[in-house]
């Protein structure tokens, strides 16, 4: 890797979220508005529902790979849950307006 890749971009998306999407090389753009959703969370590749935090480290396989899932200990949050080398990452997803109905 070059000095000037960040960690948050990759040539190639990994596999559980190549199915969904191309990563550009300029980085990955959020709207500033809230869009409506293409398909129902359920259907969509990088959520995998309700899991523990030892189900989505071993789902898990190669660094950048990542996942959203339910929380077990807090019902109705979600948890982003990355590999960064061989260290896994859960990181909550925090609305700041406090709206349940969003991804």
């Amino acid at each position: 890797r070059s000095r000037g890749d960040s960690a948050l971009v990759r040539a190639r998306p990994p596999p559980i979220l190549s199915r969904v999407c191309a990563v550009e090389a300029g980085g990955i753009s959020m709207p500033s508005t809230s869009v409506p959703m293409r398909k129902p969370l359920a259907e969509e590749a990088w959520y995998h529902g309700k899991l523990s935090r030892q189900e989505a480290e071993s789902r898990l396989a190669d660094s950048g790979d990542f996942l959203v899932r339910e929380s077990c200990s807090s019902p109705g949050q979600y948890v982003l849950s990355g590999l960064q080398g061989d260290t896994a990452k859960h990181l909550l997803l925090v609305d700041p307006e406090g709206m349940r109905n969003w991804y």
